[in-house]
């Protein structure tokens, strides 16, 4: 469940994340937190990811791009990211982009 809504899929199939970072939770799943459109975002649980390609699809089918050189810290994200671990009853931690552990095809 969101924590406001966000666009549908149909509505918004891909997202383009700014500052950037993929967290790794304690129930051992991936989420991309970023800035996109003026606020953070954390997404659902990423089901593949494309370290080449910075892409990655998540379980609601959402693709999510990341904006290449532009990984990195940004408040509104932090929030997002920390707001939507705590409503899920989870932790996050970031972990490097190599280090995700997901099948590669999008």
């Amino acid at each position: 469940m969101p924590l406001w809504r966000v666009p549908g899929i149909d509505a918004e199939p891909e997202i383009i994340l700014d500052a950037w970072q993929i967290c790794k939770s304690n129930e051992d799943t991936y989420h991309f937190t970023g800035y996109h459109m003026g606020g953070g975002r954390c997404s659902s649980k990423i089901v593949s990811f494309n370290l080449k390609e910075l892409t990655g699809k998540t379980r609601s089918g959402r693709i999510y791009k990341l904006v290449e050189g532009r990984r990195g810290w940004n408040g509104d994200a932090a929030a997002t990211a920390s707001n939507w671990a705590r409503f899920n009853d989870m932790t996050f931690e970031t972990v490097a982009p190599e280090d995700v552990m997901l099948p590669s095809r999008i």
